[in-house]
């Protein structure tokens, strides 16, 4: 259920029989869960998120890469049912081995 128009822009290079997929940036969107509603911004991600430190967070709320449906907020910002949190990202993936068919 990838979009199409997002594989399109995607750009590929091949180096010494690996296909490298060249970084780009992607919007992830959840919706409120029920046991972050009432909380903080600030306190859903040090309380819910472990991947990275609870300081990433907060650069990116106060640079505008963590938004609340679509708006920039302050990290005391209380989140409420139906929110849509969202963050760019910027994505790095792995080579992969080509596959030759001959």
């Amino acid at each position: 259920n990838f979009p199409r128009e997002a594989l399109d822009k995607v750009e590929f290079e091949y180096v010494a029989g690996r296909r490298y997929i060249k970084p780009y940036f992607q919007e992830l969107k959840t919706r409120a869960k029920g046991r972050w509603v009432g909380k903080t911004i600030e306190s859903m991600f040090s309380e819910f998120t472990t991947f990275h430190p609870l300081s990433y967070y907060v650069q990116g709320i106060e640079t505008g890469k963590i938004l609340v449906n679509s708006k920039r907020v302050n990290v005391d910002a209380i989140i409420k049912h139906k929110d849509i949190i969202s963050q760019m990202v910027h994505v790095h993936e792995p080579p992969v081995n080509m596959w030759n068919p001959n």
